[in-house]
């Protein structure tokens, strides 16, 4: 493990019988962490009380209500005092060495590594990654990147362009002073992204770690409010593009993203996918008309220019990524002019 002691941070809502194994998991850890504090988001499930009675020297906050993800989070940094901070959710089972991998690739020979991806593998099929971090493509969508696929395919440590907020290390130092390390206006999802375009940005590189493994029970939590985490997924994509793009750069790719937005409309209302074409309704709304504050000197054409996936999809997405790869291209040639 890297010199640097580190302080685990565990959001956890009405999780009480996942959270008993994540804690266990993350106690057997060798060397173990400096301190473990869990974060429980107004929970009625008796997660506190399990926490006190069976794990004494688990630091634990509670809050009055459900103040979502990236809330529960920063309070759990700002309370916490090592250097490095790893967040686990609460439906994660983190192997053997899992910590110790997170912390040495953080002294990578290529330096100035701001955050640790782990392998998030299936809990029901450990051979199949659920993230080996994120991905993005030129329309802004943003994936776990390999999910369903074989964790073989994802055997070596690569740079990132974010990594994927239920397993991480960061680097409490390659945040600005003050700065959260999640922008709490999201709530959650799309978190880890915001957070891997402000390294970026900052000169941080992102990794992803394979030999860093937890078992994870894919949206155990989100999966209880479906229509708001779908909600959320739109809007926030939105948002972090809003964000972390030069407003000209948005402005540009923004009918091109509509567009995609209008096709996805049409998909749900054939299908009569109700819930989906409400999200996209309201989710849309909101990521174009809440007010944010932008990033002085944003440089997520950059980001994308370097990292964006090939499209994929039918011919309209292909389509579309090729417009949108010409707009980011200029972007990124201004900026280096």
């Amino acid at each position: 493990m890297a010199d640097a002691p580190v302080s685990v941070i565990i959001p956890n809502y009405d999780g009480r019988t996942m959270l008993a194994g994540c804690l266990d998991s993350v106690l057997s850890q060798a060397p173990a962490p400096a301190e473990i504090t869990v974060v429980d988001n107004g929970s009625t499930d008796g997660s506190r009380e399990m926490v006190r009675r069976s794990y004494p020297s688990v630091k634990l906050i509670g809050l009055e209500s459900n103040l979502g993800f990236a809330k529960a989070c920063n309070i759990g940094a700002a309370a916490s005092s090592a250097p490095l901070l790893a967040f686990v959710n609460n439906d994660c089972i983190a192997l053997p060495g899992w910590l110790d991998a997170l912390a040495g690739a953080m002294e990578d020979q290529g330096g100035r590594v701001g955050a640790v991806s782990s392998s998030m593998r299936n809990a029901g099929n450990a051979a199949l990654i659920d993230s080996a971090g994120g991905e993005i493509d030129l329309l802004g969508f943003m994936r776990d990147r390999g999910a369903g696929m074989s964790a073989a395919l994802y055997s070596s440590r690569d740079e990132i362009p974010f990594p994927c907020a239920g397993a991480c290390l960061v680097r409490r130092s390659a945040l600005a002073a003050g700065e959260p390390v999640f922008w709490e206006t999201l709530e959650s999802y799309v978190e880890d992204v915001d957070l891997g375009f402000r390294l970026f940005a900052a000169g941080w590189r992102t990794l992803f770690e394979p030999s860093a493994v937890v078992l994870h029970e894919h949206s155990a939590t989100g999966s209880r409010d479906p229509l708001g985490k779908e909600t959320r997924c739109v809007r926030n994509r939105l948002l972090v593009l809003r964000r972390h793009l030069p407003a000209g750069t948005f402005r540009s790719l923004l009918p091109v993203i509509l567009a995609g937005q209008a096709a996805w409309t049409v998909s749900a209302l054939s299908s009569v996918r109700i819930r989906q074409l409400r999200a996209l309704c309201r989710g849309t709304l909101g990521g174009l008309t809440m007010r944010i504050c932008r990033d002085p000197d944003p440089r997520g054409h950059l980001l994308m220019a370097r990292f964006a996936t090939p499209p994929e999809g039918g011919p309209f997405r292909r389509a579309a990524c090729r417009t949108a790869a010409e707009i980011v291209r200029r972007a990124a040639a201004r900026n280096r002019e």
